[in-house]
């Protein structure tokens, strides 16, 4: 089971070391590694949350490892969510696990919520199954097709 964490400050190595993996920067809208010094106003910016996915074990009440990186941001009065999963727990779940607990929120609250990604990204087909429709928009970015999607919050 994950749990979302609020992301620490103390936590700029683990940030740093899952954003700048080439496979991830690969697949991100801007391909530019994050420097250092830019932690503090990325993880602190007005209308973004930045939270860590952690592998939980809710019967012992313990957290143990990180998984990956969760974020919300507002953008044009819409709420849009990003995800990456570290490279050694890719493939094992966690990223459908993380959008499931949150749009299960998003849904009590009738929060509609939006992403982008490449349609070459592997995680494209689970955003579909999850609800999530094209926009229509879309663009070519480092000669791959980058698209907007939203997914209608569901009526609880």
């Amino acid at each position: 089971m994950i749990s979302l964490r609020k992301i620490q400050v103390y936590e700029i190595d683990y940030f740093l070391h899952v954003l700048n993996d080439p496979e991830t920067l690969y697949y991100m809208e801007s391909d530019t590694a994050y420097e250092r010094e830019d932690f503090y106003a990325t993880i602190n910016y007005p209308k973004v949350k930045w939270y860590v996915i952690m592998n939980t074990d809710v019967k012992q009440r313990i957290y143990r490892d990180p998984v990956g990186l969760f974020n919300t941001f507002i953008k044009d009065n819409k709420l849009f969510l990003g995800i990456i999963i570290d490279k050694p727990f890719r493939g094992k779940g966690y990223s459908r696990e993380t959008f499931e607990f949150f749009l299960r929120e998003c849904d009590k609250e009738n929060l509609d919520t939006h992403l982008s990604c490449f349609t070459d990204n592997f995680a494209y087909k689970m955003y579909k199954k999850l609800g999530y429709k094209l926009t229509g928009e879309s663009k070519i970015i480092r000669g791959r097709k980058h698209v907007w999607m939203k997914r209608k919050a569901k009526n609880s």
